[in-house]
């Protein structure tokens, strides 16, 4: 599909594009940029890409029409790295959040699709890195006004082959949706943590953390990347304080049903989110 992809950013979804890109021969040379010397020998020996180079000699590569781009790091430094990409190849990112990306990049007039793979865990780095991680899942694809029924297809194919199932959105939608439904349960899982560390714990011991299976659930998603989930609420603000401010609300009327020991209300409001969680399952 491509002579040469650049992957910018090595870690767990960019590494995960390389495995695919190399095991099944859908470009000639896959080459990954990064700062950290052993994330791209680790790359290099889980076969994600050809060879890593620095990320201050990449820019000296030939780049052709018919080579990618695959912008895989924070989404604040993408929309930075938008301000200096050539306009020949095919760009494409993989963050998760899409509005001022993708403005950017139409401001530029680049040759540029926003993706967002929803895939990947808290783990961060190419040893995360799996050739399955797309299977089975769902890339959000959300085109500009401007970008070509050619590209979109061309996009739509590299994320088909590497075993995703494409929804095209509006960059807007895009970001509302992954508003409510994966930035607002990150602000909870790390505001938890921050509660219970906040806490007196004198006394408790560690083992009971191991056991509170409820806990763990809840703040998995708290281990993710500190400067990773900082570009995202920032990035992405308006739409999570939207979120976040409707979601205060629901807490309320949990806690007036609490504090007035209603038992028919907390029965009735608590089999209908069991319900509709069930419904998600």
């Amino acid at each position: 599909m491509f002579r040469k992809a650049v992957i910018i950013g090595v870690g767990q979804i960019g590494a995960s594009v390389g495995m695919n890109l190399v095991a099944k021969k859908m470009a000639k040379e896959v080459i990954g940029v990064g700062r950290d010397p052993g994330n791209l020998r680790e790359a290099l020996r889980r076969k994600a890409i050809h060879r890593g180079v620095p990320v201050a000699a990449w820019r000296a590569m030939p780049l052709q029409q018919n080579d990618l781009i695959v912008l895989a790091t924070p989404v604040r430094t993408i929309r930075d790295l938008l301000k200096t990409m050539p306009k020949g190849p095919m760009i494409l990112d993989v963050g998760s959040t899409k509005s001022t990306i993708v403005a950017e990049a139409s401001k530029r007039r680049l040759r540029f699709i926003g993706c967002h793979p929803i895939a990947g865990s808290e783990i961060p780095g190419a040893k995360a890195a799996e050739k399955d991680l797309f299977r089975g899942k769902v890339c959000l694809v959300t085109p500009s006004v401007a970008s070509s029924k050619k590209d979109v297809a061309l996009v739509r194919r590299l994320w088909t082959r590497l075993g995703a199932r494409v929804e095209i959105m509006t960059p807007a939608a895009h970001d509302r949706v992954m508003a409510a439904f994966s930035h607002l349960p990150h602000v909870l899982a790390y505001s938890l943590i921050g509660f219970v560390s906040g806490a007196p714990l004198t006394g408790v011991p560690k083992s009971l953390f191991a056991g509170l299976g409820s806990f763990r659930s809840a703040t998995r998603v708290a281990a993710s990347s500190p400067q990773m989930w900082r570009d995202i609420f920032i990035e992405n603000r308006n739409a999570v304080l939207s979120s976040l401010d409707k979601w205060i609300k629901e807490v309320g009327v949990l806690r007036r049903l609490i504090a007035r020991r209603d038992a028919a209300g907390l029965r009735r409001y608590l089999s209908r989110s069991q319900k509709n969680r069930l419904r998600v399952s």
